[in-house]
């Protein structure tokens, strides 16, 4: 059940070279003056792993710099590191020559492991027990990383019943995975519901939870929310929405400033989560409460307000109408609040012509009365959105008047968004529909963002244990007024970012 000592040594020659030349790149550990870890803090090791696995491009580097004069064979054995199976295993029995790590979620795999100098047998007495590691290729058999994470928590009872099945089925389908140069064919579709993200991130297990959800108290399925942090799916976003009490929760949750907290109740995805539910209760309660939220959390929601609320707005379909008009008036809102509405009321008429007419002489009116240089431009384009020349008399007696922000939108480019040219890029962000923030793309798209984001916080923060120093300052790079923004949020960047930084 492990390396021979030749080729565990060898193992950690390599492994030891390449996280000393990812030290170099991302300095975590002081003083690393040779690829040695022997004596480190597991904790950092663990940290640089997380790194490289995370940036696979530095073994691409590292192999071509080559600053260890590595052999041929060497350099390849680092080289098929790339094919990694990274995640959360269930070590599930104990063979004569090898240890199963089953991982027992989305498309179920078992893999056959050796230890390193080890045999695991610190495992023996514990299985089946789920643990976090890295599978890495090595001489056609499966290693782990050399760091291994476990809380020993034995699984027993039903949930170790249904693990034996699911290891069957992976053995079916795909026997016992001895070597990870193996092609793999896939037959089925991704698990849409992401039992095996769900898992790994949160150590609730999906098969578990989704029969119980319907039994569960809507109270129980808010704080399933809190523990599950950004891996919520349609599923659960859904059994909530259909219950009577599910504003009077939602409500709670949005009020609660500790749920805002990326520190504190599901990592500040609560709330986020929350104004994404609103929509599909699609009632006047919901989206009054979303309307509040909005409101006093414009801070909070940052660029999700720009990117998403126009279309949960829009959501709540004709009927939303007047409230929205109502809300968007109000003069003490901030500029960028009142647009995201005035937004959805003008992509409401592409759904629903007969409010066409209407919307324009009130976003007209909203113009000619605002006093804020800011949204008037914002609202100019949206009024430009409807591609109708008529309205270009009051958009030019604004300029004329001095009570535009030019920075948002000059008189020119509001001609050329009449004239139709930009209008797939302004109303792009409002065709997502709130259900999908829920699905597994865009769960995996936020994941990786936030993953980033952590390791950031991990290695460059001032306060960090692991002083980073780094004085290159970023390149600026340029972007065209009238180009989608990077953000992502599908607007023109003059209507989004740009004004922003300005």
């Amino acid at each position: 059940m492990k390396l021979s000592k030749q080729d565990a040594a060898l193992y950690y020659k390599l492994n030891w070279a390449l996280l000393y030349y990812v030290n170099q790149e991302f300095p975590v550990i002081k003083g690393v003056t040779k690829p040695d870890f022997k004596d480190r803090d597991r904790n950092q090791i663990q940290l640089l792993h997380k790194i490289l696995f995370s940036n696979i491009e530095l073994i691409d580097s590292f192999t071509d710099e080559n600053p260890f004069n590595f052999n041929e064979d060497e350099l390849n054995i680092i080289i098929n590191w790339k094919t990694f199976v990274k995640g959360k295993f269930c070590v599930i029995n104990h063979p004569k020559d090898h240890i199963i790590f089953l991982q027992p979620f989305n498309s179920p795999k078992a893999y056959a492991v050796l230890g390193l100098y080890e045999d695991m047998s610190d495992f023996s007495s514990n299985l089946p027990v789920y643990v976090d590691t890295v599978l890495l290729p090595f001489k056609e058999k499966i290693i782990y990383s050399g760091m291994i994470k476990s809380n020993f928590i034995r699984i027993e009872g039903h949930e170790n019943e249904i693990l034996m099945d699911i290891y069957q089925k992976a053995k079916n389908r795909f026997g016992i995975i001895q070597s990870l140069d193996e092609i793999i064919i896939e037959d089925e579709d991704l698990d849409e519901d992401f039992g095996d993200l769900i898992a790994n991130e949160t150590n609730i297990g999906w098969y578990m939870v989704e029969p119980e959800l319907s039994k569960m108290p809507t109270e129980i399925l808010i704080d399933l929310l809190k523990v599950l942090g950004l891996y919520v799916n349609k599923k659960i976003a859904m059994e909530i929405a259909k219950r009577d009490d599910a504003v009077f929760w939602l409500r709670k949750v949005i009020q609660d400033g500790r749920c805002w907290d990326r520190e504190d109740y599901g990592g500040g995805w609560v709330p986020i989560h929350a104004v994404h539910i609103l929509p599909l209760i699609n009632t006047k309660e919901a989206l009054e409460l979303l309307l509040d939220t909005i409101r006093y959390r414009s801070d909070d929601l940052d660029s999700w307000l720009t990117e998403n609320v126009a279309s949960n707005l829009i959501a709540f379909g004709e009927d939303a109408i007047e409230d929205l008009k109502r809300f968007s008036f109000d003069e003490t809102l901030d500029s960028f609040t009142r647009s995201t509405v005035t937004t959805a009321l003008a992509f409401l008429t592409t759904k629903y012509p007969s409010h066409e007419d209407d919307i324009k002489e009130y976003l007209l009116k909203l113009l000619n009365t605002t006093g804020d240089p800011t949204f008037a431009s914002l609202v100019a384009g949206d009024l430009a959105s409807f591609h109708d020349p008529s309205v270009m008399p009051d958009i030019r007696r604004a300029f004329e008047e001095d009570r535009m922000d030019e920075i948002i939108d000059s008189e020119e480019d509001i001609e050329l968004t009449i004239a139709g040219e930009y209008d797939s890029v302004l109303f792009n962000a409002c065709k997502k529909y709130p259900l999908d923030h829920f699905s597994r793309k865009n769960i995996e798209y936020l994941h990786s963002i936030n993953d980033s984001k952590s390791m950031y916080d991990d290695i460059f923060l001032d306060d960090d244990p692991f002083e980073f120093e780094y004085n290159e300052k970023p390149k600026k790079i340029k972007i065209g007024r009238n180009e989608p923004c990077p953000c992502g949020s599908g607007k023109k960047y003059k209507k989004c970012c740009m004004s922003k930084e300005a």
